[in-house]
């Protein structure tokens, strides 16, 4: 039986050390190491704990790989040469981490994490690690802890240093004027960063900026402004700067004044009649803006009378009224809507409000919104062009005009007639979601329109919702909220109040106890045993004023309104604007005096 032949090995490794079977003996230390698949990897790995023969490994290896690359081709298949050469760049070394080679590579690696926003583990990426090979298969690239550690630290380091050296250089070079700039921005993800820059002029007149410091900001700073006084020294020089500085100034305004609470009122105050004044101005971003913080702020104090008795003892009201009364409408419809639900809201929680905007004849004003004139003797009734949303707003302000309904006697009847889901514009809260992942509630305004609204109760796909200057498109499908000028889309959820609703129907089972007893066999009943609504609704300052049928004012309003609200219901402007209407009139009827109804109906 003819014997095995030779095995032939042909690498640099087995100058150091002894073959066997299927291990192999270190000539320098005399460790046996198994090779049973007569690989090489492990012999190499050990021989770089021996520096000198490594390094003549090293050498052979490289001029092994050299001898190859120079000779002659040889007549094999393409892949094999390709499989060659693949080795030769496999046994090629491997840069070290001091070379001058490889910190190089190595900070423009950090340079791109640096300016791209990339994070750390980009570099643990097998595509990138990839590239990176196939680029320079000599360089091995450092770990993610090497770079959050000291690369990128040392690479930030050295850019602070040469900004610093920069801006020396234009100070002892003759630039003695300069400008700073705070920014606060978002990127891509969505973090809050704000920014301190500076800009300058050398002396050739040429523009540099140099941004001097950036500090993430995941936290909300409304408070903070406020604190400061932000609002108040937004506002009170606010003539003596530019156009754009006076937008920026009221948009930081309006921001101060979101989600605020009955404790920092004080820290604003001062600043509302500021804001009532900037209503009559000529620059329309500038009135939207003042619009946005009026509305914001009547909203956050919604359930605070005396302090919105405050906010338009400042020379609200008449502001209001007179930006209501131009023609053409100096601000957006979205800003209009605004400012209709704020007076709504006014007179909602304060009626002495509601009295004042009596006296001021507004009467006068809401005609002529919804008939285009002001003539309560005009024969012609004819709507002017308006919107759904707009007529709800305004009918809802002219029932708000109006005193309450009592809930005793022949009114009881209406509670029960309410549909079961009614209640649920109470019981339930509506939020929208932002980028850092909060949920915001919608006032509660917004909540009832959501919710109250035909599309949702319809089962329609969406409804379309203007609030805070600006008009949304809600998608009970997708359950988001999409801004209808950047297209932005948030989650909306739908969240129940728990507290509410046992509330509401502990309310429920009181309705049906007073519908008892103003039922036949208890009409004996006098009227303060049954809650004494009507008792209320006679103390209400509305109607008061409106049943002194000597004023004037009485029989203006009625002659001014009744008509008009009466072409509105026969309008095609939805259920929610007849409802609107509806109330509006029962309080109308309910509360004045027979001959002045008979004098306008």
């Amino acid at each position: 039986m003819d014997e095995p032949a030779q095995r032939v090995f042909r690498s640099p490794i087995w100058e150091f050390f002894e073959r066997g079977a299927s291990d192999a003996t270190c000539r320098t230390c005399k460790m046996r190491l198994k090779t049973p698949t007569g690989t090489t990897t492990t012999l190499v790995n050990h021989l770089k704990r021996h520096p000198d023969p490594f390094k003549q490994f090293e050498k052979l290896r490289a001029a092994e790989c050299s001898k190859k690359a120079s000779g002659p081709k040889k007549t094999t298949a393409t892949k094999t040469a390709d499989a060659s050469a693949a080795s030769c760049s496999y046994f090629k070394p491997t840069l070290k981490g001091d070379s001058q080679r490889a910190k190089m590579l190595t900070t423009k690696v950090a340079q791109f994490m640096a300016a791209g926003l990339h994070s750390y583990s980009i570099v643990e990426e097998p595509g990138f690690l990839s590239l990176m090979h196939a680029a320079v298969p000599e360089y091995k690239v450092p770990l993610r802890t090497t770079f959050s550690r000291s690369v990128i630290p040392d690479l930030y380091a050295k850019e602070k240093e040469r900004i610093k050296g920069a801006l020396r250089h234009h100070f002892d070079h003759g630039t003695s004027c300069y400008s700073v700039t705070t920014d606060g921005w978002s990127s891509r993800p969505g973090d809050s960063y704000v920014s301190f820059t500076c800009h300058l002029l050398d002396e050739e007149f040429t523009l540099h900026n140099y941004h001097l410091a950036c500090r993430h900001m995941p936290e909300g700073h409304t408070s903070e402004n406020l604190k400061n006084r932000g609002v108040s020294a937004c506002l009170t020089y606010l003539d003596f700067f530019s156009m754009s500085a006076q937008r920026a100034a009221l948009t930081v305004a309006a921001n101060c004044c979101q989600s605020l609470t009955a404790d920092e009122f004080p820290l604003v105050g001062d600043s509302v009649a500021l804001l009532s004044g900037r209503l009559s101005h000529g620059d329309r971003k500038s009135v939207e803006s003042a619009c946005l913080a009026l509305a914001r702020l009547v909203d956050c104090l919604a359930a605070h009378g005396p302090l919105l008795q405050e906010v338009a003892a400042q020379g609200l009201l008449p502001a209001a009224q007179g930006l209501l009364a131009l023609s053409p409408p100096p601000v957006s419809s979205a800003t209009f809507v605004m400012v209709v639900r704020m007076l709504a809201v006014l007179c909602a929680a304060c009626p002495h409000l509601a009295v004042q905007l009596l006296n001021n004849n507004i009467a006068e004003t809401l005609r002529f919104l919804l008939m285009g004139n002001s003539d309560p003797l005009g024969d012609d009734i004819e709507l002017v062009p308006r919107s759904p949303q707009e007529l709800y707003e305004i009918t809802s302000l002219i029932a708000e005009l109006m005193p309450v309904l009592p809930q005793d006697g022949i009114f009881v009847v209406d509670s029960l007639l309410v549909k079961p889901n009614a209640h649920q514009t109470d019981a339930v809260l509506w939020k929208w979601r932002d980028d850092r992942g909060l949920w915001h509630p919608y006032s509660s305004i917004d909540c009832k329109i959501i919710e109250a609204s035909a599309a949702h109760q319809s089962g329609e796909d969406e409804i379309s919702l203007s609030t805070m200057g600006k008009t949304y498109t809600l998608d009970f499908n997708l359950m988001q909220q999409i801004n209808e000028d950047t297209g932005t889309a948030r989650p909306v959820q739908r969240v129940t109040n728990q507290g509410m609703a046992q509330m509401l129907s502990g309310g429920a089972s009181a309705t049906a106890t007073g519908a008892s007893l103003s039922s036949p066999s208890s009409s004996s009943s006098s009227p303060s045993q049954s809650g004494g609504g009507a008792t209320a609704v006679a103390a209400d300052p509305r109607a008061m004023w409106l049943r002194e049928q000597s004023h004037a004012g009485g029989r203006a309003f009625l002659g001014a309104l009744f008509g008009a609200l009466h072409e509105v219901y026969s309008s095609s402007a939805g259920p929610a604007v007849r409802h609107r209407c509806l109330r509006a009139l029962l309080r109308m009827v309910h509360c004045a005096p027979a001959p002045l109804l008979a004098e306008v109906c």
